[in-house]
Formats: C-alpha cells, sequence, structure tokens
C-alpha cells in the first residue's frame, strides 16, 4: 500500500501533466446516462454541440 506522501506526490504530479479539469453539469449528464448496446458496441447519447 503507498504511503499518504507518496500518494500525494502522485496526485500532483498527474495534476502537472493533465490538469484540473472539473466536471461540468454536461460531463455529469454524459456519464449518468444509461448506455446501450447496438450491434455488439456500447453507445451513450450524443453530446455533440453541447460545449
Amino acid at each position: 500500500m503507498l504511503g499518504t506522501d507518496v500518494k500525494q506526490q502522485l496526485a500532483e504530479r498527474f495534476r502537472e501533466v493533465n490538469g484540473d479539469h472539473p466536471m461540468t453539469d454536461a460531463d455529469d449528464a454524459y456519464v449518468s446516462a444509461p448506455a446501450s448496446v447496438t450491434g455488439g458496441r456500447t453507445t451513450r447519447p450524443s453530446t455533440a454541440g453541447t460545449a
């Protein structure tokens, strides 16, 4: 198990590399929407043009 200091360093480095991007209401709606399987592919509702 990682120590608290290592976890904190890892979290800080992750944010340095990837940035800190809080979820928007649109993001939350997208990940909360039920997925459906069509022809062997999992699909989600389109969010194109909602940004």
